[in-house]
């Protein structure tokens, strides 16, 4: 009981220090960091979708071209702006953010989107003066640019309020953790502390293997899988093998490589692809072995 006592309080002692160090510069790295990616991820779905009959080495060489010359500098600097506009709206003028609602509102209120989308115009006409995209192509990017904002402002929706519901969640049980203690109630402390951690962990995985089964859920992506078990093709290679056209094989290397299932590597112009890791080959194997047992 002593050693489960000294556990679990060492554990709220951490907890409690971990979250009184977090400085204002340590949260704005982190929320560049995050909204960052989220950013990038909007642009990258954005193009996508705009350039549907693109092959997958073109809509990477043209969003690799917009992203060039400053793209990311500009996003850091519209990030930056937002926070300390945000922050203002709220009367908030020194120090960090009490919490992620407050975060989500002062994000809202600073208008990312508008500076994301001069950042974008910025971008487009710097990789058509330098001759990284075709005119004809940077004119449907600039009118779709819509399409790419609202992207990215789904995006980021999505991922803030993810992040505040497991907050209030992880809020939620660090109270109940501190009823416990002040109860001295060592026994359902521990308990309910491995209660919680076993929830969230399940709830995540299985959330996380659905999503992975989804993808397996179409021949096509299990075809190509099968011809990059043990190749590295480009795209014609595997429409080829596979059956289909060039443009149809690359929207479906699209899904498998936001998967994670494959990856590719670009020599010259063209983009080779492979699977991610080995993963990836055991799970098709053991889907085989399971099919001719059955």
């Amino acid at each position: 009981m002593e050693k489960n006592e000294l556990q679990i309080n060492n554990n709220i002692s951490l907890e409690k220090n971990n979250t009184q160090t977090v400085n204002f510069e340590e949260q704005k790295s982190f929320l560049e960091t995050n909204l960052g990616q989220v950013i990038n991820a909007g642009v990258d779905l954005g193009i996508r979708a705009l350039l549907p009959g693109f092959l997958e080495e073109n809509v990477i060489e043209i969003k690799d071209s917009i992203i060039t010359d400053g793209f990311k500098a500009g996003i850091k600097t519209a990030i930056d702006n937002t926070i300390d506009m945000g922050k203002s709206f709220l009367g908030i003028f020194t120090g960090k953010f009490d919490n992620m609602s407050q975060i989500k509102e002062a994000i809202k209120k600073g208008g990312l989107i508008d500076s994301i989308s001069d950042v974008l115009d910025w971008g487009i006409k710097k990789a058509k003066e330098n001759k990284l995209i075709k005119s004809s192509t940077a004119s449907l990017i600039k009118k779709g640019k819509n399409s790419i904002l609202n992207n990215i402002s789904d995006n980021i929706e999505n991922n803030l309020t993810s992040q505040v519901e497991s907050i209030e969640k992880i809020d939620k049980y660090t109270q109940n953790w501190s009823k416990y203690y002040e109860k001295k109630d060592f026994t359902n402390m521990e308990r309910q502390f491995n209660k919680i951690q076993k929830e969230l962990l399940e709830e995540d995985t299985i959330i996380d293997i659905a999503e992975l089964f989804k993808v397996f859920a179409d021949s096509t992506r299990v075809k190509i899988i099968n011809v990059l078990l043990e190749n590295k093709l480009c795209v014609s290679d595997i429409a080829t093998l596979v059956g289909g056209t060039q443009s149809a094989i690359s929207h479906q290397l699209r899904i498998l490589k936001s998967a994670k299932l494959v990856k590719y590597t670009k020599i010259g112009k063209t983009v080779y692809y492979e699977l991610s890791d080995d993963h990836v080959k055991k799970l098709f194997n053991i889907g085989k072995e399971h099919i001719n047992e059955i």
